[in-house]
């Protein structure tokens, strides 16, 4: 991730996999409800629970705002930089769908949603007549499933 995704982009400030807070400053922590408050999960239950998935997370990064708004604007409006790390064909294939899904039922009736799929790390789904492409990351361990 860091030689093929993060370098060429210039992010600086991704961490992919396990990672103490102290060594890499100010990031965003996942919080929970607990006791009607909001409040941090802990780094070791994060920790155990990356041991004992079942499956190991297949991102599982973690960037900082600047780097997430770059990485962001790397599909909306890619610059020169971030042409030459992608291109227009490799881009495309982000639309394809690879795997197709059941919509579920609450996106049907919120989203008047009938089609759904996976495609190559993005969701593909048609919102109120909208052809969309969308990508919302894993928290706390959960993972996209068709």
């Amino acid at each position: 991730m860091r030689s093929e995704v993060f370098e060429p982009l210039g992010l600086s400030r991704c961490q992919v996999g396990q990672w103490r807070r102290d060594d890499v400053a100010n990031v965003a922590q996942p919080h929970m409800r607990k006791d009607g408050a909001a409040t941090s999960r802990s780094s070791e239950r994060r920790r155990r629970a990356f041991r004992q998935s079942p499956r190991p997370r297949r991102a599982a990064s973690r960037c900082s705002l600047d780097d997430m708004l770059a990485w962001a604007r790397n599909w909306l409006v890619p610059d020169a930089k971030q042409l030459a790390w992608l291109s227009a064909e490799q881009r495309r294939v982000r639309g394809r769908r690879a795997r197709r899904c059941r919509s579920p039922q609450r996106r049907r009736d919120w989203d008047h949603t009938h089609f759904y799929a996976y495609g190559f790390g993005w969701r593909l789904a048609d919102v109120d007549g909208v052809w969309t492409v969308s990508h919302t990351g894993t928290l706390s361990g959960h993972v996209f499933r068709c």
